[in-house]
């Protein structure tokens, strides 16, 4: 047992530390606080899902922006804030994790996707989601080679239903590599996120540390 010690020691020094911090999940990568930094890249999103609440005309958004620069942080917050203040439904998908058309819409609808075709996924997730939604789909660079066309996108824009999609992308070629029917009726306007200043960072730590 010669580690046994030395785990001792570890402990006894990580109980001492854990008394002075309240909560360590600010550690954490994906900690949301409960009340961002409002930035202006963040004001636009609000106008724009606001516009779409009010009007049922949706303007689709690319936010684009370098790792780090808080572009899931503040739709993950918005999705949470929306959902609360609004009438508006807006879902979250991760592309990385769900990389085609297909198992996007099947996690929207929840199901396992074998034995249905494309066309009966969407139509089964416009009966569910028939009020203005906004469809958030992260990464959205990562979706697999097979679906290279992002068949979604094109069936979301073209929609008689009110759906708003937002695309999260760390890549700014994203938008040149879909195809031109998708984008004549997407249309997407960019928000770039920059990355955070000195004063930003500094107000952001002293949230944290609060």
């Amino acid at each position: 047992m010669k580690h046994a010690p030395f785990l001792h020691q570890e402990r006894k020094r990580s109980s001492g530390q854990s008394e002075q911090v309240k909560d360590f999940s600010v550690f954490d990568f994906n900690y949301i606080p409960e009340e961002p930094l409002l930035r202006d890249e963040g004001k636009l999103l609000i106008k724009e899902m606001v516009r779409f609440e009010t009007t049922g005309i949706a303007t689709h958004q690319a936010v684009l922006g370098a790792k780090g620069s808080g572009k899931t942080l503040k739709v993950r917050y918005l999705e949470t804030l929306i959902n609360a203040e609004t009438r508006l439904n807006v879902i979250y998908a991760n592309c990385r994790r769900h990389n085609t058309s297909f198992k996007i819409f099947a996690h929207f609808l929840g199901i396992q996707p074998r034995g249905l075709s494309m066309s009966e996924l969407y139509n089964r997730f416009c009966q569910k989601h028939q009020v203005k939604t906004v469809v958030v789909l992260d990464e959205i660079d990562l979706m697999s080679p097979k679906d290279k066309r992002r068949d979604i996108l094109y069936f979301l824009s073209r929609s008689e239903r009110p759906y708003m999609v937002i695309m999260l992308s760390n890549n700014y070629r994203v938008l040149h590599e879909l195809d031109d029917s998708t984008m004549s009726s997407l249309q997407p306007k960019t928000i770039c996120f920059r990355h955070y200043d000195a004063h930003q960072i500094q107000a952001i730590l002293q949230d944290r540390a609060k």
